[in-house]
């Protein structure tokens, strides 16, 4: 019997190995000839459907949409744009943008003349958004006319000012320096138009002389995740990794030309360092000595919400936490409850045992720790008692 069972379990595990390789055969096919020593770019992906697709739908969105045809057009006056700027390979350029397609427009035509650009935070504000214009040491602040209240408020914060080129919308384009908020006239006095700028900049295909020396391993964009200091820090990717990264997801999910994603999350930002961004953030604060953050369920929600589970000492402060939490993260990576524990459970090798947590959720009347909610009304943690607990649950607070 036991040889039988043993037999099964081999057979389980053959079957799973078989369809991991299978899933892989196509991956690793539409990759082979990407690499970080080939000449390859990102803007090669779209070269099939600006052939074939240009006036089938590339972005769809509130604010607008593009075909396939758009987009190229668009990437190609950007490029225009920065080439006669004087900007070469391995520049950097930021941009601050809600999501709209201009924004996929914007870093994509910049990469065709090998400018990185520096996805900025648009939660950010002051000190925490000049901190990353240091980083990514750019010349030039391309912004979304949404965010000039956000930008305004970090410039003054910036020794070595960047020329600042506001943009509108598709629906409401700022043609010239006059028609930029005065909040953003104020606080960079030389700011101009980007809407402007493209205007009469050329929508032909980029020049190749300017992409013969592109490799893989040139940077497409930078994307801030959090540092040890608890500062946003800029994490480079590459053209190979995005490409690489986009055909695998293509590829296992079988995507087609009719199929469309959906993205919730802003356009500047890494899922994948979310929780990493969070957890150095709150262990900024004083008192905290350990913080693990991780994902709870909530009754007729989808997905998880944040819960940071936190050690603390005498000094530790719920308000303190609140500041640092509402002027340090953005909004979706706020930890919607906090659990102070008295040490920190580790495993057998030195790691947070986080699946207890998880599983032990956030209900008062099981746990003895003290529990906080991020009251959404209020803005702020506060206590959380049975009364509230059943609350949330009962969907009669959205959390």
């Amino acid at each position: 019997m036991k040889q039988t069972m043993g037999i099964l379990k081999s057979l389980q595990s053959a079957r799973r190995d078989f369809e991991v390789i299978r899933a892989m055969v196509p991956i690793l096919a539409a990759v082979r000839n990407v690499g970080a020593n080939k000449q390859v770019d990102y803007s090669d992906l779209l070269a099939q459907h600006v052939t074939s697709r240009s006036k089938s739908p590339a972005l769809l969105g509130d604010s607008g949409s593009m075909t396939w045809g758009e987009l190229d057009a668009f990437a190609n006056r950007v490029a225009d744009w920065a080439n006669g700027e004087g900007l070469t390979r391995g520049d950097v350029v930021a941009l601050s943008m809600e999501n709209r397609s201009e924004y996929v427009g914007i870093w994509l035509g910049l990469s065709r003349i090998g400018v990185v650009s520096a996805l900025l935070n648009t939660n950010l504000t002051g000190e925490r958004l000049a901190h990353c214009m240091r980083e990514a040491n750019a010349e030039h602040w391309i912004v979304g006319h949404e965010m000039v209240e956000h930008v305004a408020s970090a410039l003054p914060e910036l020794s070595t000012k960047p020329q600042v080129l506001v943009a509108g919308s598709s629906s409401a384009r700022i043609e010239d320096a006059a028609a930029i908020p005065a909040v953003m006239q104020e606080a960079a006095p030389s700011a101009t138009s980007f809407d402007a700028a493209l205007t009469h900049q050329s929508s032909a295909a980029v020049d190749l002389s300017l992409r013969a020396a592109r490799l893989g391993s040139d940077g497409l964009f930078l994307i801030y995740t959090s540092g040890t200091t608890g500062l946003p820090k800029a994490a480079r990717i590459s053209h190979s990794k995005a490409i690489t990264s986009g055909i695998a997801a293509w590829k296992a999910l079988k995507l087609g030309v009719d199929d469309r994603s959906y993205c919730c999350f802003p356009l500047d930002h890494s899922a994948g360092g979310m929780m990493c961004e969070v957890a150095e953030v709150i262990s900024g604060v004083a008192g905290i000595e350990e913080a693990n953050i991780d994902g709870v369920g909530i009754p007729g929600t989808d997905g998880r919400t944040g819960m940071a589970a936190l050690v603390t000492n005498e000094s530790s402060d719920i308000d303190a936490l609140d500041r640092v939490v509402e002027e340090g993260l953005a909004s979706y990576a706020r930890p919607t409850f906090v659990r102070i524990l008295p040490q920190m459970e580790i495993t057998g090798t030195f790691k947070h045992r986080k699946v207890d947590l998880v599983r032990e959720g956030y209900d008062p009347a099981k746990l003895s720790d003290r529990l906080y909610f991020r009251d959404p009304e209020k803005g702020r943690y506060r206590p959380l008692d049975v009364a509230a607990f059943e609350r949330i649950e009962a969907g009669e607070v959205r959390v």
